[in-house]
């Protein structure tokens, strides 16, 4: 993954946007969360896709460090967990279950963002 990393910051170097982030991402699995923080240290203007939260067992603060000081630079993908969140309730209507798994994601993020102080605002 190492290797990965620096073919992928090679790729992108001519990439750069105004943010500072290149064109050019990675997906890193969220499942893996000390080596995604090790992979932000050493690519930290790539754009992280991280998925495997929920359902495959990544949690908000085992991600904290793939993202930048300022909680910017990953987006975190949640499929199976939001898709099959009616399963663990019956009866109540899909879009209610998967509307509050989002929002229970959401919250896990942001708090875990703040406890790891890479969330300046």
């Amino acid at each position: 993954y190492e290797v990965m990393a620096g073919l992928v910051k090679r790729w992108g170097k001519d990439c750069i946007g105004s943010n500072g982030y290149s064109a050019v991402g990675a997906v890193v699995g969220a499942t893996w969360p000390e080596q995604g923080t090790e992979l932000r240290t050493l690519i930290p203007g790539v754009p992280f896709l991280l998925p495997g939260y929920g359902a495959q067992g990544a949690t908000g603060s085992g991600l904290a460090g793939c993202f930048d000081k300022d909680g910017l630079g990953s987006v975190v993908n949640a499929s199976r967990s939001r898709i099959c969140a009616h399963k663990k309730q019956a009866g109540v209507p899909y879009t209610d279950t998967a509307r509050q798994a989002a929002r229970e994601m959401k919250e896990d993020l942001l708090v875990s963002l703040q406890n790891a102080g890479r969330l300046n605002y």
